[in-house]
């Protein structure tokens, strides 16, 4: 005799998977809009102090970027990120 279990339902994984990817696609766009007018920004000013300072850095300089001294700027993953990224790419931003 064969059992009468319900067979699961195969419409449901995919309305899951559909759903999921609409919540994707609005937090996508959601982040577009929020961050737009940014992309068109210049740099800020201390930007190019920062580059100057990354350009220039050595390793023990950038291990003192993570003890915090008093009267500046506590970024170190800022500026190990940009330190790191002229390391690797130099002065061409397009890598």
């Amino acid at each position: 005799m064969a059992s009468r279990g319900a067979a699961p339902r195969r419409g449901l994984g995919r309305s899951v998977a559909r759903w999921r990817a609409s919540l994707a696609a609005v937090f996508a766009l959601a982040a577009v809009v929020a961050f737009a007018p940014g992309l068109r920004a210049p740099f800020v000013s201390d930007t190019f102090f920062f580059i100057e300072v990354v350009r220039t850095a050595s390793w023990s300089d950038a291990a003192r970027w993570f003890i915090p001294a008093e009267g500046r700027f506590y970024r170190p993953l800022y500026l190990v990120t940009l330190w790191t990224a002229h390391r690797i790419f130099g002065a061409d931003a397009l890598g």
